[in-house]
């Protein structure tokens, strides 16, 4: 009976295991017909294409192969004197160099890059030319010892692609290279300049709806809704501006036309008072005919004061219809208001939605994982052979990394949304239960791990979430140690009490974090280094319980030297 089930259990892996390999299997069927396409073809210009294909399948997994396609390609293209072939083929050797990820194959690759580069702009072929400048781009923004100099170089090739893709009229590179070039303003803290090139991606987006929103880092995503709100913000102030544009344009000619109204009557009048007084002078009228002619002017006189009249009415309806437009004004930025509200409101809703997700998955994966390492230790029980034996051991492993994940978000959402409990901390049992858990991995890495708490510590906050920052920055002190093995290893905690908070610092002499991570350390995710075996979640879980105590942390750090983590938590009396 045991027998059969064992029987089933491995049926059901290797079927699995089958499945995940469709894709690899795809690609080598993809490999297959390209080679046996390869051999009948004769040494022209589609043999040279046809071999860069088949670099750019086996890449990825089989560097050497596709250096060696890529060399074939690239000494046929020379031959037949055809440029786009063999820039194409120094290309893939760069990118093949590159994906090695040692210093000196990436200098090859740059050199690659560059002398693609160099034949492609004799020749003047404007798409490879487009191609090295992106790859060169890419090149300075992927290097694993990045600098702010390395994103500089990236951004000056990135703005050569553009220029040329501007040129070609290519809507979609186009677009794309407005986003990836505001993304390394973004890198290199020009966010004005970011958002432009952004806003630009934006409107050409708008244009057409078949392009694909851009998913880039979350500094350069932020800077793109930003944006798209600046984008849509212009257009309403736009028709604002646009209407309260023909506003003034009615109020600026009704005045004209009263302005060129009343000289025309002026000009009349004027005219009658000259006739006037050269009657009065030639002809010594007499005063009835003086009077009279008086009499015409003050009546004149008076139907222009009826017209100023009628004129400042007019004024005042237009200033009237002016003000009742910026109260329509008011009326709209209220209902924007509104609307934000609401989608703030939806915001948050999403944001306990995906809390309530993530302590779900976090739950009922438990089960499965645990189960999964149940069948790998029966798999080893029962199994006879050395490499079946190896292959439940790796099964193994990656399940209990699974478990350790899945524990690490279970404790985020836990904490979220976790009811701070006030009691008097005991430091001491806190203590003790973190070295505890962390004994096994202590002595697997050789590390000494020590704490002193002094005498007067008074703190009223929540136990279960000081001993989560605790344990995982001892945790983090221990995986991290330094490699030297002539170094006695150690993590020492110690507890103080200060005037206005409890003071926590975990020191340890291991490896160090270099100076362009210490911003990250505490990001979802992140692993600044090659000696890091989790799933970057223990300093992102200790900066969330820091948030629910309200707490602070500093960092200080050395490479190789040491690193100082200091925690104040403030006192929440009870």
């Amino acid at each position: 009976m045991i027998y059969l089930t064992l029987k089933k259990v491995t049926g059901a892996i290797l079927f699995f295991f089958l499945i995940s390999q469709i894709p690899v299997l795809a690609q080598c069927f993809k490999v297959d017909s390209l080679q046996r396409q390869l051999l009948l073809l004769p040494n022209d210009t589609n043999r040279v294409n046809t071999l860069n294909l088949l670099a750019q399948e086996v890449v990825q997994h089989q560097q050497g192969k596709a250096i060696f396609y890529a060399k074939q390609a690239q000494s046929l293209a020379k031959a037949l004197k055809f440029y786009k072939g063999e820039v194409q083929a120094l290309r893939n050797q760069a990118y093949a160099n590159f994906l090695d990820e040692t210093q000196l194959k990436q200098d090859d690759a740059l050199e690659l890059y560059e002398q693609a580069l160099e034949i492609a702009k004799r020749e003047n072929i404007l798409t490879e030319i487009a191609a090295c400048h992106k790859d060169l781009g890419k090149y300075y923004f992927e290097l694993w010892y990045q600098k702010e100099e390395n994103y500089q170089k990236s951004l000056d090739n990135y703005l050569q692609y553009l220029k040329i893709v501007e040129q070609l009229k290519d809507k979609p590179r186009i677009t794309e290279a407005y986003e990836i070039v505001g993304e390394l303003y973004s890198h290199l803290n020009q966010d004005d300049v970011a958002i432009k090139y952004f806003l630009k991606a934006v409107e050409m987006r708008k244009e057409d709806a078949d392009l694909i929103t851009p998913q880039g880092s979350t500094s350069s995503s932020r800077l793109f809704a930003k944006a798209q709100q600046v984008y849509e913000l212009e257009i309403e102030n736009q028709k604002v501006r646009n209407y309260l544009l023909i506003v003034i344009l009615l109020l600026v000619t009704a005045i004209l036309v009263a302005i060129v109204f009343f000289y025309i009557q002026n000009r009349r009048t004027y005219k009658i008072l000259m006739a006037k007084n050269q009657e009065i002078t030639n002809q010594k009228r007499d005063i009835e005919a003086k009077n009279e002619e008086l009499a015409l002017q003050a009546e004149e006189i008076a139907r222009q004061n009826q017209q100023i009249i009628q004129a400042n009415e007019q004024i005042k309806q237009a200033n009237q219809r002016l003000q009742e437009m910026n109260e329509n004004l008011e009326q709209i930025v209220i209902e924007r208001s509104i609307e934000l509200w609401k989608t703030n409101k939806a915001l948050i809703n999403s944001n306990k939605e995906l809390d309530l997700l993530i302590y779900r998955a976090s739950h009922d994966f438990k089960g499965p994982v645990s189960t999964l390492t149940g069948l790998t230790n029966i798999g080893k029980m029962v199994s006879e052979g050395t490499e079946s034996k190896q292959f439940f051991e790796m099964i193994e492993q990656t399940s209990i990394k699974m478990d350790k994940m899945l524990e690490k978000l279970h404790a985020i959402s836990y904490i979220v949304g976790k009811k701070i409990d006030k009691k008097l901390i005991n430091f001491a049992l806190i203590c003790q239960n973190v070295k505890e858990k962390l004994e096994s991995l202590a002595q697997e890495k050789q590390v000494t791990f020590s704490y002193t708490i002094d005498d007067n510590i008074q703190l009223y906050s929540d136990a279960e979430i000081i001993e989560v920052i605790l344990e995982n920055l001892v945790e983090n002190a221990i995986i991290f140690r330094n490699q030297d093995p002539n170094v006695l290893a150690y993590a020492q905690v110690h507890v103080s009490q200060k005037t206005e908070h409890t003071q926590i610092i975990v020191k340890d002499n291991g490896e160090g974090i270099h100076d362009e991570h210490k911003k990250h350390v505490f990001d979802m995710f992140f692993r600044g280094s090659e000696a890091s075996r989790g799933n970057g979640l223990g300093l992102y879980l200790v900066k969330k319980a820091l948030l629910k105590l309200k707490a602070k942390i500093s960092l200080k750090t050395k490479v190789n030297k040491y690193t100082y983590f200091k925690v104040k938590i403030p006192n929440l009396y009870s």
